[in-house]
């Protein structure tokens, strides 16, 4: 798990109770999350509340399967079940049924990887980006 915050002693006290310490590693704040989603299997975020977040975008460019909270801002990044998955807030039972779905079917999480990457770049270009905000621009 990458990132840190204040749920982050919880977090190694749960790891602990369940005996996960050799599965599960807190890695803290990265300057490039990258690195870590290009060896990573799935990609989650479980966000509550998020304006928008660059987490789940990067992941989806790297063709990750990715797991999102129907949650602010992510909701125009992934489209659920083709560019990825998408879980209520706080819904538990959900986001377990998500996860296991994506590692019990791997040609499909990878599948949905790659159409995650399609979707960033149709979507999030510098092209694309760069024509909105020029017409815009041209629209006053």
């Amino acid at each position: 798990m990458a990132g840190d915050g204040q749920e982050r002693s919880f977090l190694e006290g749960e790891i602990k109770k369940l005996g996960l310490e050799n599965n599960a590693l807190l890695i803290g704040s990265l300057p490039s999350i990258a690195p870590l989603l290009k060896v990573s299997t799935i990609a989650v975020l479980p966000s509550l509340i998020e304006p928008l977040g660059m987490f789940q975008i990067e992941a989806q460019y790297l063709e990750v399967p990715t797991i999102v909270s129907r949650a602010g801002g992510i909701t125009e990044t992934t489209v659920h079940q083709e560019s990825g998955l998408m879980v209520e807030p706080g819904d538990v039972r959900g986001w377990i049924t998500a996860i296991c779905w994506m590692l019990d079917n791997p040609i499909k999480a990878k599948q949905m990887g790659a159409k995650g990457r399609a979707f960033v770049m149709a979507k999030f270009s510098r092209e694309i980006n760069t024509a909105q905000l020029i017409k815009l621009i041209n629209s006053y």
